[in-house]
């Protein structure tokens, strides 16, 4: 039996930019996430919201002090809500996703997108094993990455709840009423700000692959010569065979899964 495994790793730091550095010409933006040189961080970095739930009630999207008591407008009477956009922007209530504040004045916006993902693994490479039983010939090549951040797109669409066409099994598990608690949003048209870009959507990118599979059999001379074959050997090839994904959140669940493509060679 033979065995060979490697694992490497690539790290980054954005130190320091030009200063005449143009950030637009390195600013890609894909389904509301935003990808960006910044100092501090890393390349392949990902930008967005931090997703922290479900508002349970509408009593709890209004504001609070460091000390817990409420904030009112400005006529002293009128609590104050979050709000999306702007100070006049679409008022939070329950059933809306909570979103951190970064900065701390009630609205979530652009000052709010922090770094919410790296595509980087921490690690990754590859496990290849070679077993040998008179004459066969059995090799597994295994392939894995840890530590990397995916954005899941697709549940994004199916989740979003903003069309009328088919969504995620998931969302009958949406807020409906006050005091539910839950992590999927309610339903409701144009309501871009339940699924803005952020955590929520992130999952991680971990896995591991058996890659290919071959099996070979090297027949004997005697035998090759009696039967009048050209060839001793005879190999069977798979690959992209299953993979099995890292966590996964929302209340989906981890399972093996199948590639789109296997392929098989004689």
């Amino acid at each position: 039996m033979e065995v060979f495994f490697n694992i490497a790793t690539n790290r980054n730091r954005i130190i320091k930019l030009p200063e005449l550095f143009d950030a637009n010409a390195f600013t890609v933006s894909q389904s509301g996430f935003t990808s960006k040189l910044q100092e501090g961080d890393v390349v392949g970095a990902f930008y967005g919201y931090k997703a922290l739930g479900v508002y349970s009630r509408d009593d709890d999207a209004i504001l609070k002090d460091a000390q817990g008591n409420t904030i009112y407008e400005a006529d002293g009477i009128t609590p104050k809500y979050m709000r999306y956009g702007s100070a006049t922007g679409r008022q939070f209530k329950g059933g809306d996703m909570i979103y951190a504040d970064i900065n701390g004045d009630g609205v979530i916006n652009e000052l709010d997108r922090v770094q919410i993902g790296d595509a980087s693994p921490q690690f990754f490479g590859g496990w290849n094993n070679t077993f040998n039983y008179r004459n066969w010939i059995v090799t597994l090549n295994l392939q894995y990455q840890t530590g990397n951040d995916i954005i899941n797109a697709t549940r994004q669409y199916m989740e979003r709840m903003t069309v009328s066409h088919n969504q995620s099994q998931s969302v009958l598990a949406r807020w409906r009423r006050q005091g539910d608690v839950t992590e999927i949003p309610r339903a409701q048209p144009d309501n871009s700000w339940n699924a803005a870009a952020s955590t929520r959507w992130v999952e991680d990118g971990s896995y591991l692959r058996l890659k290919t599979v071959s099996l070979t059999y090297t027949a004997g001379k005697e035998f090759v010569r009696k039967i009048g074959l050209g060839v001793r050997q005879l190999s069977f090839l798979l690959q992209g065979i299953i993979c099995t994904p890292g966590r996964v959140t929302s209340g989906w669940t981890r399972k093996f899964r199948l590639p789109a493509v296997c392929i098989y060679l004689v």
